[in-house]
């Protein structure tokens, strides 16, 4: 299922952004507080849209186990 790479896709950069944002937080944590804080929060929403994304695939696994059995298993190593 090619939406599954997709969500998968999408699910690998939230991480990024997330990460991009906690780095930024670390770095500006002593200097400008208000600022890291900012970043904190934001990198806590990109984990958000995360999971979304990944709620996603495992509803579509659901769907497909009961319509199908068990996914194929290049289905799974897309998950």
């Amino acid at each position: 299922m090619m939406i599954i790479k997709c969500l998968a896709d999408q699910i690998a950069e939230e991480l990024e952004d997330a990460e991009k944002y906690i780095d930024l937080a670390m770095k500006w944590k002593k200097e400008q507080p208000e600022t890291a804080e900012l970043f904190a929060e934001l990198s806590a929403e990109e984990l958000g849209h995360m999971e979304k994304l990944h709620q996603a695939v495992l509803e579509l696994i659901i769907k497909y186990k009961e319509e199908h059995g068990e996914p194929p298993k290049d289905m799974m190593t897309l998950y």
